[in-house]
């Protein structure tokens, strides 16, 4: 397994008892202090972003430069792979460029520039694509201002158009830097989003955002969200105060059970109620 920490430092162990751990970080890093790294394919894809999107060669701390200057001038903050397809990969800057790539594991991957200048110059805290049409990506902004998540259904557009879905008073999200999205495996709708107070959730593409800080989770930094391979769990990682879980389904069942009563709380009898 790998661990990362600032500037762009990387281990990878061989086992789970290594004491010796192989420091693999790329030689010539230009990245933030804390930048963005991921694994992909079957583990032994390696990702990290500085101006560019680097690729570990798998040996010693030598990476490729695979994308050339994605972040247009700024340094990548946010990368994520599709959920359903690891040769997909958005990136995110700290100057609002958001890149596509869709051929990311490539000798020579391509790249195409696709927020279309709808964000400004707004720091991007989270991307997400599609987990059934990869070109459906979700962009969480960081920095000042109100409206902080955008979706673009189309990315693969000449012109991709980017709407505001942080919902719609009192049940928006607040305005907190976003910090990690991701989309529930089995239901379209439902989205979940981490920001810099907790964890919020839509069941309905973001016209209605509920905060997930009910179910248990403190008022936290959300830092990252992960599924499993087996789509069983939502894993919550939060800065400085753990990691949560939440069981997902693919059917999920709700049982209502009750009265009906008059305006006197007297029962209506023989009453049937149709949700």
């Amino acid at each position: 397994h790998y661990t990362s920490s600032q500037n762009g430092s990387v281990w990878r162990y061989t086992s789970a008892a290594d004491p010796s751990p192989d420091y693999i970080n790329p030689s010539q890093f230009n990245g933030l202090f804390i930048a963005p790294f991921l694994v992909g394919g079957n583990g032994s894809q390696l990702y990290m972003g500085d101006t560019r999107v680097l690729r570990w060669t798998g040996v010693g701390q030598v990476w490729n430069d695979i994308s050339g200057a994605v972040a247009s001038g700024g340094k990548i903050t946010t990368m994520s792979l599709s959920q359903s397809n690891a040769k997909f990969l958005y990136t995110g800057s700290n100057n609002g460029t958001v890149y596509m790539s869709l051929n990311i594991d490539a000798a020579s991957p391509t790249f195409k520039r696709v927020d279309n200048g709808a964000f400004g110059s707004r720091p991007i805290g989270a991307t997400s694509g599609g987990t059934g049409n990869f070109y459906d990506c979700l962009v969480g902004l960081q920095g000042q201002g109100a409206n902080r998540l955008y979706r673009c259904t189309n990315t693969n557009a000449v012109s991709p158009v980017w709407t505001n879905v942080t919902g719609n008073a009192p049940y928006n999200l607040p305005d907190s830097p976003v910090t990690a999205i991701i989309r529930d495996p089995y239901q379209a709708n439902t989205w979940y989003v981490g920001m810099d107070n907790g964890l919020y959730m839509t069941t309905n593409a973001g016209v209605s955002w509920y905060n997930m800080n009910t179910l248990g989770l403190p008022n936290v930094h959300v830092n990252a969200l992960h599924i499993d391979t087996a789509k069983l769990w939502l894993y919550v990682g939060t800065y400085g105060r753990g990691i949560y879980r939440m069981p997902l389904t693919a059917n999920p069942v709700y049982s209502i059970s009750g009265t009906v009563r008059k305006v006197d709380n007297s029962f209506y009898s023989g009453v049937t109620l149709y949700l």
